[in-house]
């Protein structure tokens, strides 16, 4: 079966289609795979466990990739261009890109010339505002000043660079000051409409979350990341390395409150054949607390499947909730 019949292949936004190009583009930057690692790669990105189509994928380019890349001796691609492939946007994508290019957010990273030439090659697609379809917005609100769009793209300079700052950052309990730290990214809370700052901190040798909105006094110690990991990658020591597993109810609009509530975590949901919907959500060991507060407060709508610990956790907010309401 020819590559180009593959009815699945021809939705831009397929995840097979989608997994092809990535795959085809690294090779494009020198990464070596043969037609077996090929095959395994698209298979892993879309969970094709029995290798149906993404077998016909790589038997397809194996067959016909004179145009594209060449066969060495031992049998891996060498691409022969030097472009990447680039990604195709269906219009409601670039509905999309439209609309949040000319929110609030657009100007934090994009300079107006910047914004100008991306919206010109969006082609001739309608406005939609941005809060026409996000589902909720929490009743305060934060306003992007220049001071706060000159710490983002600061904050952006020290990520890619790996360079430490110090700051200052203002809590509801306490004010940190002159604090050290490297940052790793900024993150977006759909539930809070902020956006905040995940950092390693040089005093505690640990990650450190900040909301935007309340760091201050930012400047570069100059000192820059010696470690051989990466900020990213020691953040990663810290993450727990089993998800949380709840079934979520199908009343009440569980499921989207619950999309909302942990928007600033990594999740994986999935449609039961009873109707409930299973999330995991993977997280860091700081985060822990959070979310079994969040998990608690959906009540009888929520079950926690998995890991034990988090299961025990839950069990001893009830007793000791049920304790106190029976000393009342």
């Amino acid at each position: 079966m020819e590559l180009s019949k593959l009815e699945l292949i021809n939705v831009y936004n397929n995840c097979y289609f989608i997994s092809l190009v990535n795959v085809l583009n690294s090779l494009t930057d020198g990464e070596k795979l043969d037609k077996y690692k090929l095959n395994n790669r698209i298979a892993n990105v879309v969970n094709d466990s029995q290798g149906y189509f993404s077998g016909k994928i790589a038997d397809e380019v194996f067959d016909k990739c004179s145009l594209l890349f060449d066969i060495t001796p031992d049998k891996t691609f060498i691409s022969r261009n030097k472009v990447p492939i680039p990604t195709c946007f269906t219009v409601i994508e670039r509905i999309y890109i439209k609309s949040l290019i000319n929110s609030k957010y657009g100007k934090l990273f994009l300079s107006p010339k910047e914004a100008e030439e991306i919206i010109s090659c969006l082609g001739d697609v309608p406005d939609v505002p941005i809060n026409d379809y996000l589902i909720s917005l929490p009743s305060r609100t934060y306003d992007y000043s220049d001071k706060y769009i000159n710490n983002v793209r600061f904050l952006l300079m020290a990520i890619k660079e790996n360079k430490e700052i110090i700051y200052s950052n203002k809590t509801k309990e306490i004010v940190h000051k002159n604090k050290h730290g490297y940052p790793i990214r900024i993150e977006y809370s759909a539930l809070y409409d902020l956006f905040q700052l995940s950092l390693w901190s040089s005093e505690g040798n640990r990650p450190v979350k900040i909301n935007l909105h309340s760091i201050y006094g930012i400047n570069l110690t100059g000192n820059v990341w010696g470690e051989k990991k990466s900020p990213i990658e020691m953040m990663e020591t810290k993450r727990c390395q089993e998800p949380i597993v709840i079934e979520i109810s199908n009343d009440n609009n569980t499921l989207e409150r619950a999309n909302i509530l942990f928007s600033m975590y990594n999740t994986e949901t999935e449609k039961l054949k009873n109707g409930t919907y299973r999330k995991k959500l993977y997280y860091y060991y700081f985060d822990e607390n959070e979310i079994v507060n969040s998990i608690f407060s959906f009540g009888p709508y929520v079950k926690v499947i998995s890991p034990t610990v988090i299961v025990d956790k839950i069990k001893e907010k009830i007793i000791s909730l049920s304790s106190i309401s029976n000393i009342l």
